[in-house]
């Protein structure tokens, strides 16, 4: 009894233990962070994008300095530390950001991307009011104000600006002032003057910014003095896909507004918009026209500009009655067949020469016109006739024609097997019946065409298998049943 007690004790204590031992392992899990010392040691990683693949490029990290020619340069920080970076320029391209500070006290990744350099300038309007600093929305006449607009160079380059604020009621200039300033990347400054309205009314200012290099834009607000703000909201238009300093336009519930960056804003109240995005020469929005809902808040919608191009594309067949081949016979006239698809995004012209070969003698030689709009097609047929067994090529050539000119856009090529001519072939078989009466032997001749094929199975030969088998059974069974007698 003693004995199962402590065999019983034993094995309860066993069972403890290993539950008490799963249960520390599975609460102490593996991604929680240990107190950080001064012996870590963390990655570091800056990430390129925009250089030609194999460019070299170099990251300065505090005082380490470290270069490669692969999208990626990682630096090995031991400890905690607050580091400046420096990014220098290679060739004509200009990174993003080029500097900064970064805490080492984890490892992390910091997108660098690299451009060539380009201007854009963003505005907004700021209305301040002098005694309290703060934006306003309404002007009261009698109070002093900063009217003005705030200039953000988002391009990569520095610039020079040139910003000239005039002030306008009913039509009649109240001010007009202009500053220069110089605006470095990144930046943001302010442009304004000091101004005491002396009565009511909706006034207007207009602001024109010009900077280095082709950049010249005319900003429209309106400024309430002592009347009602209906509120109004920014409404963004950012173009993608132009050239750099490409003039665009974009109406806006019946309004026009032409730009040379990247931004085209306009200022509306809560409602339903429509817009139209005008024709740029070469290019063609993807989107051109839609409707925008403005709702107590700012929007931004994105054009995409896409190059107009005229894109055909060819797709070659050849059959025979109606059915497509790969190889040919030389006494058969065939069918080739030539579909042309315009998969480009505007209309234009071409042509196309067909031509086929055997050896140096040609069996077919034709051109044809096609103007096709976009996502339409046409076909094209022509009929030949192989000469002899030998390779045949063929080729279908594609031109399109542009401002500049013919230019090729596509050139199949197919070379095909050809056999020999099919043959017309006599096969003669005779079937001979005996008649045991009469002793006459009859014969019938059948006579057919067809292509070779393989000899059909003897039918005597199979009826003479059936009765020998049928015999051999028959014998065994014979055998089994004396066998039994016997016995018996």
């Amino acid at each position: 009894m003693k004995q199962k007690v402590w065999l019983l004790t034993f094995l309860t204590l066993l069972i403890s233990i290993s539950a008490i031992y799963q249960l520390n392992v599975n609460s102490s899990p593996n991604n929680v962070v240990p107190n950080s010392s001064s012996n870590d040691v963390y990655t570091i990683t800056f990430n390129e994008t925009g250089l030609p693949q194999g460019t070299q490029w170099t990251v300065k990290l505090g005082n380490l300095t470290n270069s490669s020619n692969t999208n990626i340069i990682t630096f090995k920080i031991t400890g905690l530390s607050y580091l400046h970076y420096s990014i220098p320029n290679v060739n004509n391209y200009i990174p993003t950001p080029y500097q900064g500070y970064v805490l080492v006290n984890r490892s992390l990744t910091i997108d660098v991307n690299f451009s060539l350099p380009y201007l854009s300038i963003k505005v907004n309007e700021e209305l301040i009011q002098q005694s309290t600093g703060s934006q306003v929305s309404e002007l009261e006449p009698g109070n002093t104000y900063e009217v003005g607009v705030s200039v953000y160079n988002q391009g990569n380059i520095n610039t020079n600006v040139i910003v000239n604020n005039t002030m306008l009621l009913n039509g009649k200039v109240i001010y007009s002032e202009t500053s220069f300033g110089t605006l470095d990347r990144g930046t943001k400054v302010s442009f304004s003057v000091l101004w005491t309205p002396n009565s009511t009314g909706v006034y207007t200012l207009l602001v024109h910014v010009s900077a280095e290099p082709n950049f010249s834009e005319t900003f429209s607000y309106p400024v309430y003095v002592g009347v009602s703000n209906a509120k109004t909201y920014n409404v963004s238009f950012v173009e993608v896909g132009l050239p750099q300093g490409s003039p665009w336009s974009v109406t806006l519930n019946g309004v026009t507004k032409e730009s040379t960056s990247k931004y085209i804003e306009f200022q509306e109240t809560s409602g339903n918009f429509t817009y139209l995005i005008n024709n740029v020469t070469g290019f063609l929005p993807k989107t051109q026209e839609g409707t925008i809902v403005v709702t107590n808040s700012s929007v931004n919608v994105t054009i995409v500009f896409l190059p107009l191009v005229f894109k055909p594309v060819t797709t070659v067949e050849i059959s025979y009655n109606n059915s497509q081949v790969t190889t040919l016979n030389s006494n058969l006239t065939y069918s080739v067949l030539v579909n042309i698809r315009n998969e480009g995004n505007y209309s234009g012209s071409g042509y196309l020469i067909l031509t086929i070969e055997q050896g140096s003698t040609s069996i077919l030689s034709r051109e044809f016109n096609f103007t096709l709009a976009p996502m339409q097609q046409e076909n094209f047929s022509a009929k030949f006739t192989p000469l002899n067994s030998s390779q045949l090529t063929m080729s279908a050539v594609t031109y399109s024609i542009t401002q500049k000119g013919q230019v090729s856009v596509s050139n199949i090529t197919k070379v095909l097997e050809v056999q020999p001519p099919q043959h017309v072939t006599t096969s003669t078989s005779t079937t001979q019946t005996n008649t045991t009466k009469t002793n006459t032997s009859v014969t019938t001749t059948n006579t057919s065409t067809s292509v070779t094929s393989p000899p059909s199975a003897n039918s005597s030969s199979s009826s003479d298998l059936l009765y020998v088998a049928i015999v051999i059974v028959v014998i065994i069974i014979v055998a089994a049943v004396v066998l039994l007698r016997r016995r018996s």
